[in-house]
């Protein structure tokens, strides 16, 4: 353990080998963690265990380590990508469409432009994982503010486009 690691967590326990972490932080203090290190995505997880007990700490840690491994065995993701990294691959998935001749390229064009306005209303790091259905309420108002002349179902094609690429992208890989 590094000095920088040590100065901010406090009791560390180790379950499997040392894969798995349940430990306290000088943040948290009293409630225990789970610090996983993800190989295949190169991320630390992270979650609070909301107990202040040690052995509830280490059961619901080691349940959760599990769920995790068995997720990245099956290559299911742990972490979200962020909305351009989807974006994109929808992009690149409609670009496959061009070279089938499903879909005309003046198409994947109007497609990128609902896209770019989409991605300027969420912010380009957003996780997908984040979006809500909430998320959306904003958004006619936000284009009907930069662009008085865009029509409702202008707005309407472009919030479908975009849910339909969220739903789609994982279905499809």
């Amino acid at each position: 353990m590094s000095k920088t690691e040590s100065s901010w967590k406090t009791e560390p326990h180790e379950l499997f080998d040392g894969d798995c972490k349940v430990l306290r932080t000088n943040q948290t203090a009293v409630v225990y963690q789970l610090h996983v290190w993800v190989k295949e995505e190169k991320k630390l997880y992270r979650r609070s265990l909301r107990t202040k007990h040690l052995d509830t700490a280490l059961s619901k840690g080691k349940e959760e380590y599990i769920n995790i491994m068995s997720r990245v065995s099956s290559d299911k993701k742990i972490f979200s990508d962020d909305v351009t990294t989807v974006s994109k691959k929808f992009l690149d998935w409609k670009h496959e469409d061009i070279k089938s001749g499903t879909i005309v390229r003046t198409r994947r064009v109007t497609i990128n432009t609902h896209f770019e306005h989409m991605l300027r209303y969420l912010h380009r790091d957003m996780k997908v994982g984040d979006i809500h259905t909430g998320t959306f309420l904003g958004y006619f108002n936000l284009r009907k503010d930069r662009d008085l002349s865009v029509k409702e179902t202008t707005v309407s094609g472009e919030y479908r486009q975009y849910e339909c690429s969220s739903n789609t992208d994982t279905e499809r890989d």
